[in-house]
């Protein structure tokens, strides 16, 4: 299962520019599962298999539709999302703490939909460097390890899991921005403001 999820991270790093929209859709359906169970289990006391079953495939499904043809607006809800929780986290027991990830939430989101490709090169080159690495030291170190919980202790080990995923996720960002060149007008093709009109050009001396 880690090397699966290892594979995944990689091809997000790399390729979650040109592969955006199959990824952004199974990420869909992947949270739209994870949001079922997460359902079933708080509104359901004794919750059956079928109720998760249920859940998890209607909003799996619905998820991933939503993905897949608003991925403008899927990203910004994502990117808003992640920011919000990873902020809030951050500051921990700051008086406050929710309100400032909610609020940096808001902004990320804005830009991750005003300026979608760089957003998705930035989020699939981080989020897939990290994650790889991540997966990588949970193989190398021990399948039940608790890495998140070691690293506040263990600056050596936190040391060696950032640097290296800081590289690989810079390294994923190049070869996208090179990538987004070839498959950009074929994923994410541009806004038409409207027919082209004809330039009238006026003679040279009739110019202001």
């Amino acid at each position: 299962m880690r090397f699966i999820l290892l594979l995944w991270s990689l091809v997000d790093c790399f390729l979650g520019y040109p592969a955006f929209r199959i990824l952004l859709a199974l990420h869909g359906v992947a949270a739209g599962i994870a949001g079922g169970g997460f359902l079933v289990s708080h509104l359901r006391d004794q919750p059956a298999a079928a109720d998760y079953v249920v859940a998890c495939v209607a909003l799996g499904i619905l998820s991933g539709l939503l993905a897949w043809f608003c991925y403008r607006l899927a990203l910004a809800t994502g990117a808003a999302l992640l920011a919000a929780v990873v902020g809030a986290w951050v500051l921990g027991n700051t008086p406050g703490a929710w309100a400032i990830g909610v609020a940096l939430g808001v902004g990320i989101g804005a830009l991750a939909y005003a300026y979608a490709r760089r957003m998705i090169v930035i989020i699939s080159s981080v989020a897939g460097g990290f994650g790889a690495i991540y997966h990588l030291a949970a193989m190398i170190l021990s399948p039940e390890a608790d890495i998140l919980a070691r690293i506040p202790r263990d600056i050596v080990l936190a040391v060696s899991l950032i640097v290296p995923a800081t590289a690989l996720s810079l390294a994923g960002a190049y070869v996208q921005v090179r990538l987004a060149r070839t498959f950009g007008a074929l994923l994410m093709p541009r806004r038409r403001s409207g027919a082209s009109r004809p330039v009238e050009v006026l003679p040279k001396f009739t110019r202001v």
